[in-house]
């Protein structure tokens, strides 16, 4: 019995390696003061003094000298605004956050991230200001808004009193050098830079895919026109261009007499469709389009450049065209001095009539095109034709230079569900799949960082040919 008590006392004494005093050496722990032993900080059991001991996230309180969730009232103190002023918020698991939503973090222009953290914005949807840049929300007295819905017509521009029409909005977006949100809703204008008085330059971000509806016949949905004497650039990102009609129902018509870098449109996230012309005509103008949808339904093809700078990336162009069209997707029967780029696009099920010369793609001159593909277009005798320097794309009867011929492909070889406009990559057949199939850069031109749903290049076996990273 005296030698079983003196095991006893000898197990709480410092030659214990469990044994602790008041403190843990181990960060991780803390020490006990019932049994003298180290714990896992966070443990219900453990002792605290403070909340700054509690490092387990679900139990970040130190209420009753213990590591409780937050809302766990056992006597002492467990709200998160006096522990943890930095993570006011007590949510359903117990734990501490900083943010429920995008409101909690508006003050510091940051977004509400997943982890209940405010941090870096990725998207204009996640700020309440609807615009983010550079990975911060943009403070909406510095902002203009539009609203086809509001109530007190025409408005200011302020985010309590937007204007109603889009064409004000842009008008005062270029007046003022600030940034333009559109909201959600449906703009039946035909909007106009025509030969403006001083330069105009605008940015206009939309919420939830506004919709521009063309109101008159015989007008593009958008034009921009200049005489050349003052520079134009338009940035619009998230919009859908629609419904134009009559000889002249462009989806956007961009013309100039100057040198194309003096009219310039940035086209982002947007869509192109159902206009009885083209969806996009340029002559003279400078393009930047990235992950646009053209298509389906412009009656006379998806973009016609003549004179023109452009870099188009990651764009899909799709059931353009017709049995009376001159061309289905794309067609370049000049180019201008600048960027002439073609990179990471799809092209596919465009029509065009049967004396045409191409259906999918002709080039007058010779644009860098590399890492794209033609499927499925029809009613010209070739999909691709002319001096275009094709570079690691995929069409039918291709060759050289890397090119895939995908004669004798079927559409479900290649792509996910062509059938439904559905042109994600699949990895089944090896003579037809467009995975991996392409180069990092063209000519010294890079191929785009990430692909027309905005996930990272290159994908998990390397650069893809089209639209859509695998």
């Amino acid at each position: 019995m005296k030698y079983a008590l003196l095991l006893l006392l000898w197990g709480c004494t410092e030659l214990d390696p469990l044994y602790c005093a008041s403190s843990c050496a181990n960060p991780t722990e803390l020490c006990d003061l019932r049994t003298h032993t180290c714990r896992p900080r966070g443990d219900g059991g453990v002792q605290c003094t403070s909340a700054s001991q509690c490092l387990d996230p679900s139990r970040p309180i130190c209420s009753g000298g213990k590591c409780v969730s937050c809302g766990h009232n056992d006597g002492g103190t467990d709200d998160c605004a006096v522990s943890h002023p930095t993570r006011p918020l007590c949510a359903q698991s117990g734990a501490c956050l900083e943010c429920f939503s995008a409101s909690d973090c508006a003050a510091r222009h940051f977004a509400c991230q997943s982890d209940g953290n405010c941090g870096a914005c990725s998207a204009h949807s996640e700020c309440t200001s609807g615009y983010c840049s550079q990975g911060f929300c943009g403070d909406p007295a510095e902002l203009i808004y539009v609203n086809a819905a509001a109530k007190n017509c025409p408005g200011s521009g302020t985010v309590g009193a937007p204007f109603c029409t889009f064409q004000s909005g842009l008008d005062a977006g270029a007046a003022t050098k600030k940034v333009v949100v559109v909201a959600t809703g449906s703009y039946m204008e035909n909007l106009k830079v025509q030969n403006p008085a001083g330069d105009f330059i605008v940015t206009l971000v939309g919420l939830g895919q506004p919709v521009l509806t063309a109101n008159l016949i015989n007008q593009p949905v958008l034009l921009l026109s200049s005489d050349g004497s003052h520079k134009i650039s338009l940035s619009l990102d998230g919009f859908v261009i629609e419904n134009a009609v009559g000889a002249n129902g462009h989806g956007i018509q961009c013309k100039s007499l100057g040198d194309p870098a003096t009219t310039r449109i940035k086209l982002i996230r947007s869509t192109v469709r159902k206009n009885l012309q083209h969806g996009v005509d340029s002559n003279s103008c400078e393009l930047e389009f990235d992950a646009d949808t053209i298509g389906p339904g412009n009656a006379q093809g998806g973009l016609l450049l003549q004179s023109s700078n452009f870099v188009i990336t990651n764009t899909l162009v799709a059931r353009n065209g017709g049995s009376d069209a001159t061309f289905g997707g794309l067609y370049i029967s000049s180019h201008g001095s600048g960027a002439t780029v073609l990179l990471n696009n799809t092209v596919a099920y465009n029509q065009a009539k049967a004396n045409a010369t191409a259906s999918g793609l002709h080039c007058l001159q010779a644009p860098l095109v590399a890492n794209s593909v033609w499927f499925g277009n029809s009613g010209a005798a070739a999909e691709v034709s002319g001096s275009c320097q094709l570079d690691h794309c995929a069409y039918s009867g291709a060759s050289q230079n890397g090119n895939l011929n995908l004669s004798g492909c079927m559409a479900d070889m290649t792509f996910k569900a062509a059938s439904s406009d559905d042109y994600h990559l699949v990895n089944h057949s090896v003579n037809c799949t467009l995975v991996g199939r392409g180069v990092p850069s063209s000519q010294g031109t890079s191929a785009p960082l990430a692909d027309h749903d905005g996930r990272p290049r290159p994908g998990k076996s390397g650069y893809s040919i089209g639209a859509f990273e695998y």
